[in-house]
């Protein structure tokens, strides 16, 4: 017998208060870009994606299959990890 069990949660929904910044959402994200449509809609979530959006961090992937939503980080979001801590936060 084989069971499959997904909890349609990626790791950027559970970025704890205090840890819900631009830089570690980029951190989350290069290891798990998925996000779930489930998760998604807090407004904590939402901003912080729009923000990565709008300053060119991420793109989400058109087609992936649904539960999922996927964010690539762009050549600017690398390299805002790459940077030594805090000088890119915006």
């Amino acid at each position: 017998m084989r069971a499959i069990i997904c909890s349609f949660s990626g790791s950027l929904g559970d970025l704890p208060r205090g840890k819900r910044t631009v830089l570690n959402a980029l951190l989350v994200l290069a290891d798990d870009p998925r996000v779930s449509c489930f998760e998604r809609g807090p407004n904590w979530l939402e901003s912080l994606i729009r923000d990565m959006t709008q300053q060119g961090l991420i793109v989400e992937q058109d087609r992936v299959a649904y539960p999922w939503c996927r964010f690539n980080l762009t050549d600017a979001g690398r390299r805002m990890l790459s940077e030594p801590a805090g000088e890119g936060e915006k």
